[in-house]
């Protein structure tokens, strides 16, 4: 891969974790302060984490990348662990696991299918509302 490509991959890592966390903020944002276990910076910052593990990967080191997503799982999961008992919603948490996916396979050299990812997921995240009353409308018929 050469620098325009690594910048590519990476600056996909970094987009994926920005749509990500924008939205998470945004559909957050009436929640009081400290409440959230992941704003729009640990998004961000689960992109890069992400990118670079795949990118890390990608120059033939993939123990190390594989260890570097583990390790950020791993955080997830301690984070998350008490804000799950109080209230069951795993959607920040499937959320952020998503971002490092993606971000892993932009990292690795595949931001086109990344990014797009990303871009769908931004959409069933933001059409909530819209998709609850769809199954809420739903009968055996």
């Amino acid at each position: 891969m050469d620098w325009q490509q690594q910048a590519l991959a990476l600056g996909g890592a970094l987009t994926i974790g920005i749509l990500i966390g924008i939205e998470r903020g945004w559909s957050q944002r009436a929640e009081p302060d400290g409440s959230r276990v992941a704003g729009i910076r640990t998004f961000v910052l689960l992109g890069l984490v992400g990118g670079i593990a795949g990118f890390v990967a990608a120059l033939g080191q993939s123990l190390a990348g594989g260890a570097i997503v583990a390790a950020g799982v791993g955080l997830l999961a301690f984070a998350h662990a008490g804000k799950l008992r109080e209230t069951p919603d795993a959607t920040s948490a499937v959320s952020a696991l998503f971002v490092l996916a993606a971000a892993y396979l932009s990292g690795f050299g595949y931001p086109g299918p990344a990014i797009a990812g990303g871009a769908i997921a931004v959409l069933v995240l933001a059409l909530r509302e819209e998709l609850h009353g769809f199954v809420d409308r739903l009968d055996a018929a």
